[in-house]
C-alpha cells in the first residue's frame, strides 16, 4: 500500500516539475498584420508608415521584459509585380539576422527600443534602393512603374537556458 502511494506521489512530483519547466510564453504560430500601412513620397525618399496591432505590441514588450527574444519589423518591396526583395526562405535553422546580415537598418528594426518602449512605426527608403534611376523624379518614374511595399513582423526568440536563437 505504501509503495503505491509513494509511486503516485513521485509521479505527481515529476508531472508538476515538467509542467513548471515549460516556457511561460512559447512561440506563437502567427501574429496580426500591420494596420493602416501608407506610403508617401518626400523628395527622393519613400516614407512607409504603419500601426502596430495591440497583440504584437504586447508580445514585443513581453519578450523584451522577460528576455525571451524580440519582435522586429521587416519592410520589403517589389517593382512591377516582380519578386519581393527579401522573400528568400532562411535555410534550415539558420538565424534570420545572420542570413540577412547585410540588410540595411531602415528595412529592419526592433519594435522595442533600448528602454523597452515601442519605437515609431515608420521608415524611409531612398529611391535608388528601390530601383528608381538617380536622375529620375519618383513621381515621373511611378507613371510607368509600380512599386509595392509590405511590412512583416519577425519574432526571434531564444532558449533561456542556452540563449541561442530557436
Amino acid at each position: 500500500m505504501y509503495k503505491k502511494i509513494a509511486v503516485i506521489f513521485l509521479a505527481c512530483i515529476i508531472l508538476i516539475t515538467c509542467i513548471t519547466a515549460t516556457p511561460a510564453h512559447a512561440a506563437r504560430v502567427s501574429m496580426s498584420a500591420p494596420v493602416g500601412a501608407t506610403v508617401s513620397v518626400e523628395g527622393t525618399q519613400f516614407i512607409v508608415k504603419w500601426k502596430n496591432p495591440a497583440d504584437v505590441v504586447q508580445l514585443a514588450q513581453s519578450a523584451y521584459k522577460n528576455y525571451d527574444g524580440f519582435v522586429s519589423f521587416i519592410v520589403d518591396w517589389r517593382v512591377n509585380n516582380g519578386p519581393w526583395h527579401y522573400d528568400y526562405e532562411v535555410p534550415g535553422e539558420q538565424d534570420f539576422l545572420v542570413y540577412y546580415s547585410s540588410m540595411p537598418y531602415n528595412f529592419f528594426g526592433n519594435l522595442c527600443d533600448a528602454s523597452g518602449s515601442i519605437s515609431v512605426p515608420q521608415t524611409t527608403i531612398d529611391k535608388v534602393l528601390v530601383g528608381v534611376p538617380y536622375k529620375s523624379p519618383i513621381t515621373e518614374w511611378l507613371k510607368k512603374n509600380n512599386v509595392e511595399f509590405r511590412v512583416r513582423y519577425l519574432y526571434n526568440y531564444t532558449d533561456r537556458n542556452s540563449w541561442e536563437p530557436v
